[in-house]
């Protein structure tokens, strides 16, 4: 990671961005990546799909802390499947870091139109829009369309769909 004094932005030398902007540090992402394949069909699911190019999943809280500041609130709850461990919820202003009981990102929540999955879909974009992006889900559990590659089972995307909008958007770990 570098930062640049001239325009007081850090990045990671990839697709990277915060920018501070009136004292307060933005995501900035890249544009989004292309959905269609070769043959024009929408692209399947990869690995990149659970990212946001600012969270990655090797960021444990002390960078999360360092890159946002300190979260607006926080929730610990017990692990589900392992009852000395515990996991922790930070919330932002537009988004929220799960964390492993190693304190490593495990997934992370957008739930207002501010970020961008790395296909460019946010809150608020249209289901078609979700279909035109992503494809036909791999599976529909009571209003949340759920995305997995087929080389990662327990990795997923997922969109709350509510009145046929994009409702949160989930990228990151599955704990089922």
């Amino acid at each position: 990671m570098a930062v640049d004094p001239e325009s007081d932005s850090i990045t990671d030398g990839f697709s990277v961005a915060v920018v501070r902007r009136r004292g307060a540090w933005s995501l900035v992402g890249p544009p989004p990546d292309s959905t269609a394949g070769a043959s024009g069909q929408v692209a399947p699911i990869t690995e990149r799909d659970y990212f946001l190019p600012d969270l990655a999943e090797n960021l444990d809280s002390s960078e999360v802390r360092r890159w946002f500041g300190a979260p607006d609130s926080v929730l610990i709850k017990p692990h589900p499947f392992d009852a000395s461990a515990k996991r922790a919820s930070w919330f932002y202003r537009h988004f929220s870091v799960l964390f492993t009981s190693a304190g490593r990102i495990d997934g992370k929540w957008l739930r207002d139109s501010t970020l961008a999955t790395r296909r460019g879909l946010r809150v608020g974009d249209s289901a078609d829009r979700v279909r035109a992006l992503y494809g036909e889900p791999t599976g529909i559990y009571q209003g949340t369309w759920e995305y997995q590659s087929k080389d990662e089972n327990l990795h997923a995307v997922r969109f709350e769909i509510r009145d046929g909008r994009v409702a949160a958007i989930y990228l990151g770990w599955l704990l089922d």
